[in-house]
């Protein structure tokens, strides 16, 4: 297991999560299936998502934070 900060798609398990904060207060889990369907490479690193993602309830893009929620 990697650190968040260098953290890869294909470093993700099953069982692992994605939490994405938006300053609005909106929040989503995403999982690693999730994040292959939107066409990210398995080679990605995890926290660079930021910029790219736009939040569905303000509009806004790059305001979010993302942390991981490693299986235990």
């Amino acid at each position: 297991m990697r650190t968040q900060y260098d953290a890869r798609v294909e470093d993700l398990r099953p069982s692992d999560y994605v939490l994405v904060e938006c300053t609005c207060s909106h929040t989503q889990l995403l999982t690693k299936s999730m994040l292959q369907r939107y066409g990210l490479e398995p080679q990605s690193r995890i926290m660079e998502l930021g910029s790219r993602m736009r939040c569905r309830q303000c509009e806004a893009r790059g305001r979010v934070s993302i942390s991981i929620k490693w299986e235990k």
